[in-house]
């Protein structure tokens, strides 16, 4: 009797190990999806052209600025500030990749920090910089996108006063020499990071495209938290910031990235529509792909879908304010920028939690605990 009462519970104990063996062995991130043919399609088709446009970009600036060295002119400086709009567009669709040779070289923190410190930028003047030196880390805000914007468009009310600081100011010589050094900092990276990725036999082209995996320091992985780090750079720095989302939506203009140019709003919908890009893999397979052969959903819908359809939200919100500066739209537009920063607030988890819990990768670069996600 006592081996017939134990024989439904040995059977129940049988069962339930190898329903335990079977669900232990499964590998739920496990799908037949081609990776390393999305890799090679973003390696190839995406991230080397962008960084071959960035770098011809930086050659054009470098010749701009040369141009203005010889023959200080309206024309002269006019056609320097189209080459600097130019690059400085250009870089939005690099900053995603921040990683393996941008991360290697810190390229976001050499020449993408603002707002631009202008009492010691103007101190700097009386300095005999180097190369070398202006990348130590007491120069981040003094260096850069933000220190040319301000030397290009900040230093008179019209062109003929910036003109003038070049030509008959007491410090024109210094600061047309700190100018150049600027540039040639600017254009170090655009020439640095493009011959990095394609160099034959040693690029990080060729790791980028032949690793598949999803462990941390993986291409796929990178790929992701690169994403991520660059889509809070929009929304926190680019966008919060300035409209003080984390300080009771007390403003702060001065806090824009291109405060003097007034390129701030074109660079906010760039960086935008770079992310998008990069997400769906353009015309190609991407991470949307990689989302869908996953049958990642939300609330019973796709995850790809819903990310996608954020993404347009935002960006067309941005793209309303225009033709105001973002400059005043944060001054007199409260509503709109708000609401803008929060569409773009709602992507967060999507990008941030679901995408990277459905194709198991880690977020791994430093967390901002206060980016509300």
């Amino acid at each position: 009797m006592l081996l017939n009462k134990c024989i439904p519970f040995l059977l129940f104990v049988v069962v339930c190990t190898q329903m335990a063996c079977n669900t232990s062995d499964k590998d739920v991130c496990a799908t037949d999806f081609d990776q390393l043919a999305m890799l090679e399609h973003y390696g190839n088709d995406i991230i080397v052209p962008a960084y071959e446009q960035w770098s011809a970009n930086g050659t054009a600036l470098q010749t701009a600025t040369t141009a203005f060295d010889s023959s200080p002119t309206i024309g002269t400086l006019e056609d320097l500030k189209t080459a600097f709009v130019s690059n400085r567009l250009m870089w939005q669709e690099v900053a995603l990749f921040d990683f393996g040779p941008a991360e290697t070289e810190n390229v976001v923190a050499q020449i993408d920090n603002y707002p631009v410190f202008v009492s010691r930028l103007e101190s700097a003047l009386d300095s005999p910089l180097t190369l070398a030196t202006l990348q130590l880390d007491y120069y981040s805000f003094t260096r850069g996108f933000a220190a040319v914007d301000y030397l290009l468009y900040g230093i008179g009310a019209t062109p003929n006063d910036v003109l003038a600081k070049y030509t008959t100011d007491a410090q024109a010589t210094a600061r047309l020499t700190y100018l150049k050094l600027l540039v040639e900092h600017i254009n170090y990276y655009c020439q640095a990071l493009k011959q990095q990725w394609t160099a034959s036999n040693t690029g990080y082209l060729t790791t980028f495209t032949t690793t598949e995996g999803v462990a941390n320091g993986s291409p796929t992985s990178n790929l992701i938290n690169g994403l991520n780090k660059n889509y809070e750079r929009i929304k926190n720095m680019k966008v919060g910031v300035p409209i003080g989302a984390k300080t009771g939506y007390i403003t702060n203009e001065t806090n824009v990235e291109a405060l003097y140019s007034g390129l701030s709003l074109d660079l906010i919908i760039a960086a935008l529509r770079t992310s998008k890009l990069v997400f769906e893999g353009d015309a190609g397979l991407g991470l949307d792909d990689y989302l869908a052969k996953a049958d990642a959903k939300r609330d019973d819908q796709p995850l790809q879908t819903i990310i996608s359809n954020q993404y347009q939200q935002t960006i067309d919100l941005f793209s309303a304010i225009a033709p105001a500066s973002w400059k005043n739209a944060v001054l007199n537009n409260s509503t709109a920028t708000q609401a803008a920063y929060a569409s773009a607030q709602n992507q967060v988890v999507f990008l941030k939690t679901d995408l990277p819990s459905a194709l198991c990768v880690s977020i791994v670069y430093i967390d901002n605990v206060n980016d509300g996600d």
